[in-house]
């Protein structure tokens, strides 16, 4: 199961709808979906990631932050 800290800011409920089924589909059980107020209570906008300075990136590390943004990361081949 991963987090997408970013989908998470922009659309808490639904995000957190994904991360809830993707937990029970593991077979994590005894989980309860909050509520849309509790959802609300603990994003915090506010709190949004910076820009990272691609100079100050070493090439594997620019190479694995451009397959978080493009979603590639979640490919067979990153899994080991």
């Amino acid at each position: 199961v991963i987090v997408d800290y970013d989908a998470l800011i922009m659309k808490p409920e639904e995000t957190t709808r994904k991360l809830f089924d993707g937990l029970v589909a593991a077979g994590i059980s005894g989980l309860r979906m909050p509520t849309p107020e509790a959802i609300g209570e603990w994003i915090e906008p506010e709190r949004a990631r910076r820009p990272v300075d691609a100079m100050s990136l070493t090439e594997s590390q620019a190479t694995l932050l451009a397959s978080i943004h493009d979603r590639s990361i979640l490919d067979d081949t990153h899994v080991e």
